[in-house]
Formats: structure tokens, C-alpha cells, sequence
């Protein structure tokens, strides 16, 4: 895959997966079934249903989540609700 079609997926998984436009079934589309997710907080989810039902948790807690991040393929971001 190309650094764009890379950086395509990962403003997807913010804006779509994580950002206000919130849709847990973005996730099919765009993770590996067997996704590893960190957060360093929490044990390591595996798999898109251990995401899924992770971010439902945070967004439940955190309703008005949004992100901002870089431009890059590797993501590091900053969270802040409202």
C-alpha cells in the first residue's frame, strides 16, 4: 500500500472509527480481523469485536471525544472532550 493510501486509513480510523462521526462498523472495513489495539491504559484488545466494544466504553464515558493528529502514517494523537 501507498504512504497516501496509508494515510487515507489512518484519517478514517479518527474521523470515522473515533471522531464525532462515530461508526463502529467502519472497523471491518478498514482493520485486520485480528487487530492488536494499545492503549496504555488498558490490556491490549484483540480483534475488531475487543475494539469495537473498547471504543463503545470510551465514547459511552466520553461522548463529546474528538482527535487531533498529524498527517502521518503513524499515528499520535491528543484527546480532549468538552
Amino acid at each position: 500500500m501507498s504512504a497516501e493510501g496509508s494515510k487515507a486509513i489512518a484519517g478514517r480510523w479518527f474521523t470515522e472509527f473515533w471522531g464525532p462521526r462515530y461508526n463502529p462498523d467502519v472497523i471491518d472495513e478498514l482493520a485486520a480481523p485480528d487487530i492488536r489495539f494499545e492503549y496504555s491504559m488498558h490490556a491490549p484488545c484483540r480483534g475488531r469485536d475487543q475494539v469495537r466494544a473498547f471504543a463503545a466504553s470510551i465514547r459511552a464515558a466520553f461522548p463529546d471525544l474528538g482527535f487531533a493528529g498529524t498527517a502521518r502514517t503513524g499515528q499520535r494523537w491528543t484527546a480532549a472532550g468538552r
